[in-house]
């Protein structure tokens, strides 16, 4: 099983955040919960994050939010493991074995909503070949949805925990979840999915 940690960044996740997702910090609790079960466990975790140029072209379209090098496009503490490594989007060359080794969590940085956008991410989810991909963060109808359409085009089995993503339009998100389940994903809840995975 590998987590799949969708831009839990403080400008999407706290309010008065630049690109603030109503009600995204009420996940905080179930997103601490998930890193403190993939620390017990063990389980990777495939980070992405937002990494914005300050004159990013993106910005013609949405307000400026998680520029480098500001807080708000920082990931929550909740969200990190004690061994994490950022990718930067720039990055061409391969992670190494001992990345793969020494590192629990990878933070994927991109420019725009899909994660796949980040040279590295094929790659790491071919290396990783889990059974099980568990897909969580915001929003809902945009990135959330990238990354689990990216991870079924890539014939994985993916899991979406319902209880810990968090949608800009209710009733958006509630299509984007007929949709994903319609194309292959299950949707579960966190207890679910941690209490299955104690079981196996």
């Amino acid at each position: 099983m590998v987590f799949v940690d969708v831009d839990t960044q403080a400008d999407f996740m706290l309010p008065g955040g630049r690109l603030y997702v109503p009600g995204a910090e009420k996940l905080i609790p179930t997103l601490a919960r998930l890193r403190d079960f993939a620390e017990l466990h063990r389980v990777p975790i495939l980070s992405s994050a937002d990494a914005h140029a300050a004159d990013d072209l993106e910005f013609q379209i949405w307000p400026p939010h998680c520029v480098r090098m500001t807080p708000g496009q920082l990931k929550l503490p909740e969200t990190l493991v004690r061994q994490f490594m950022v990718v930067p989007r720039e990055r061409l060359a391969p992670l190494t074995d001992i990345d793969l080794l020494r590192y629990q969590q990878w933070i994927l940085e991109k420019a725009v909503l899909n994660l796949f956008q980040n040279p590295q991410a094929d790659d790491l989810v071919k290396r990783l070949d889990a059974a099980q991909y568990v897909v969580y963060g915001v929003a809902t109808e945009y990135c959330v949805k990238l990354a689990v359409k990216g991870l079924l085009e890539r014939k994985r089995s993916v899991t979406l925990l319902v209880d810990a993503i968090r949608e800009i339009e209710p009733e958006a998100g509630q299509a984007v979840l007929r949709e994903l389940e319609a194309g292959g994903a299950k949707l579960a809840s966190t207890e679910e999915i941690l209490r299955a995975a104690v079981a196996a």
